[in-house]
């Protein structure tokens, strides 16, 4: 004979959570989420910058130029003015500082911070899956202690009908105890309703519609394995360390900047040969004059963004050491609260259902202490199971900040 927490497990089982041909391990899951849309658009970004690096780097291509020089108007003929000629030449930037190396280092340390975020939205893309996992399991467990209570109501239902034809109970009373045998059945349906809407989540992340994780897959133990020795990567710290260095060059360029480029110029005019001195060549170097607001901004913007990007950085490394202080503090109080649930609350609170429940059989009790005792029962449970979805969703955000990894 299979025990009564045993039917109910198959009744939940079968009803409410049909298997769905598309589960698949999480190790599977942790793979499809690597290739998520959204983390490929952010590499993506990351090449981009790459390639925009070399761009920023380089001081542009020599440019080329032929030009017809010195014609007269009314004859195109090259021998009547010695100053007449066909001119090939070419030009180059020549820097004469390293601004350019700097941009070019700039947009690398860019790429790199796009790059470590392309690997923290994973991270919280797994938080997100974990987040599901723990409300998916919350719900179960809830449909779990609802339908028991279901079937306990509907015993005490039968029993009081027998009360009602002896004329031991009222038929108000008996309506009252339908009524929360409604409410029950109602709670089941949202439940399943709720439960549907994990599953559509789960689905997004995992590309497909209505994905499931085979539960034993479900590596639990990661989420309260917190320790010193771990190894611990804060992807979103390190994007905000190489968005500082990025502004330090950008900084350096910007100052750079002053030391203008010299535009270095070679030309040879050919001359018709009836000009005794033969072909002209010309060199000309030139360079702007530094003295527009233009420069000026750039490097008091520069600066200005490199104190930004520090102070980002700053603040995150105060806002972390608080929140895992908070996380800590919350997990320990709700670990208290679980200890007195179970060892106190849930023992009390299913004794006295049980004595009220025969007291009731016998008559001795009224069927309000006995829908009473068995609604204090539910909301204790339901309480237990808000409280170690809450201690989860807190572990999770623990090993979240901290860096640690959320897959095995």
């Amino acid at each position: 004979m299979l025990s009564f927490n045993k039917k109910i497990i198959i009744i939940i089982s079968l009803v409410f959570f049909p298997s769905y041909i598309f589960a698949i391990t999480f190790k599977k899951a942790v793979l499809i989420i690597d290739k998520h849309p959204s983390i490929s658009a952010i590499k993506h970004d990351a090449n981009a910058l790459k390639y925009l690096s070399s761009i920023k780097g380089s001081t542009g291509d020599p440019v080329f130029s032929i030009a017809a020089k010195n014609f007269l108007i009314k004859s195109f003929r090259t021998d009547k003015f010695p100053m007449t000629g066909l001119e090939v030449g070419v030009s180059k930037k020549i820097p004469l500082s390293t601004k350019y190396s700097n941009q070019k280092y700039a947009i690398l340390a860019k790429a790199k911070a796009k790059f470590l975020e392309s690997k923290n939205h994973k991270q919280k893309l797994l938080k997100k899956l974990w987040i599901f996992l723990i409300q998916k399991k919350r719900i179960e467990k809830e449909k779990f202690i609802i339908t028991k209570n279901l079937l306990w109501i509907k015993n005490m239902l039968r029993v009081s009908q027998k009360l009602y034809s002896n004329g031991k109970l009222s038929q108000p009373a008996l309506f009252d105890i339908q009524i929360r045998k409604a409410e029950l059945e109602t709670q089941i349906s949202n439940n399943q309703f709720s439960y549907n809407q994990i599953l559509n989540k789960i689905g997004y992340l995992l590309n497909f519609k209505k994905q499931s994780i085979i539960s034993k897959s479900i590596p639990w133990n990661i989420l309260y394995k917190v320790s010193a020795k771990s190894i611990k990567k804060d992807y979103k710290k390190m994007r905000l360390q190489s968005l500082v260095l990025e502004n330090k060059y950008n900084l350096t360029a910007k100052k750079l900047n002053y030391i203008p480029d010299l535009k270095l110029s070679l030309s040879v005019t050919k001359r018709h040969k009836v000009h005794p001195h033969g072909d002209l060549i010309s060199l000309s170097a030139s360079f702007p004059l530094p003295f527009s607001a233009k420069k000026y901004s750039q490097h008091g913007r520069a600066l200005q963004k490199k104190y930004s990007a520090i102070n980002n950085l700053n603040n995150y490394t105060v806002k972390k050491e608080r929140n895992i202080l908070l996380l800590n503090n919350t997990i320990n109080k709700i670990k208290k609260e679980l200890s007195i649930l179970n060892k106190k609350s849930i023992r009390f609170a299913k004794s006295y259902r049980t004595i009220t429940a025969k007291s009731y059989t016998l008559g001795r009790a009224t069927y309000v202490e006995m829908l009473q005792s068995e609604l204090k029962l539910q909301k204790i449970s339901l309480q237990k199971i808000f409280l170690e979805e809450k201690k989860d969703t807190n572990m999770l955000s623990l090993k979240y900040i901290l860096g640690e990894k959320l897959y095995e």
